[in-house]
This record gives C-alpha cells, sequence and structure tokens, in this order.
C-alpha cells in the first residue's frame, strides 16, 4: 500500500527528473526582511504556483496585502518614537515558518529531482521592487489620509 503525504503538493508526488526553479527558505525570510510582506508572499506565491497550488498561491498574495495594509495602519497608529522592530521580525519569521512547513518537504523533494534554486540577486532585485512599490502605496495613503 502507498501512502502518500496529503500535504505535500500535487506536483512534489511525481517522480523523475524535473527542471525549474524554487525560492529558499533563507530567500523568503531575506526577501520578507527588504522587501516587506508582499516581496516575502510573491516568492512562498511563485513555489506554491511552481508546485501546482494555485489556489494556495492565491491565498498567500491576498493575505501578504492584507499584512502590509495592517503594518501601514500600525506603523500610522503608533506613535512616532516608538519601534516597529519587534513586529518587523515577527512578520520575517512569519513568513519563513509558513514557507518551511507549507513548502519544506516539496522543496526537498523537487531538489533531489533535479529543480534548482533562483539565484541571490533575483530575490534582491525583485525584493527592492516590492520595497518600492510598498513605498509608493504608504506615500499615496499618507497623501490621501486625513492629517491631524
Amino acid at each position: 500500500m502507498d501512502v502518500s503525504n496529503p500535504y505535500s503538493t500535487p506536483a512534489a508526488q511525481g517522480a523523475g527528473s524535473v527542471s525549474g526553479h524554487f525560492y529558499t527558505m533563507g530567500q523568503v525570510a531575506l526577501a520578507t526582511l527588504l522587501g516587506g510582506p508582499l516581496a516575502g508572499g510573491y516568492l512562498v506565491a511563485s513555489d506554491h504556483w511552481l508546485f501546482g497550488a494555485a489556489n494556495r498561491a492565491k491565498l498567500v498574495l491576498g493575505v501578504s496585502f492584507a499584512v502590509l495594509a495592517g503594518a501601514l495602519a500600525l506603523g500610522y497608529l503608533l506613535a512616532q518614537n516608538s519601534g516597529t522592530l519587534g513586529f518587523t521580525i515577527g512578520i520575517v519569521v512569519a513568513y519563513r515558518v509558513y514557507a518551511q512547513t507549507a513548502l519544506g518537504p516539496s522543496i526537498d523533494q523537487f531538489k533531489s529531482s533535479g529543480g534548482t534554486r533562483y539565484s541571490w540577486w533575483r530575490v534582491i532585485g525583485l525584493s527592492l521592487l516590492a520595497l518600492v512599490l510598498t513605498v509608493c502605496i504608504a506615500t499615496a495613503l499618507v497623501l490621501l489620509l486625513p492629517q491631524n
């Protein structure tokens, strides 16, 4: 009787040599640190798409936008001199832990079948792009929200 992992994505259950690229947990953590939830969410969603879980990918992107909205709202409501480092680290850790839990086994199997990771330069470039997008969103919100 063949017992497969019910939590693995469909593409990860196949056998044979594969080609493609994935993002590692470390890359997800760095992207989230540099580019915020949009960067980390994009990398995790990309891995979900790679493994055939389009619905999970869409959910991760939606949650990432919600996390960004929450972080921007919290930053707007907190006093200017209060620190947000703990909150930032919490987001980074949450994205990394989610990636490890949801994608770790699939990535391990994909690697053993010939899949390779994306370059760190790509991760940094996407992170900076997400950071610019986040700054644009935050600037637009500041300009639209009433000032006290």
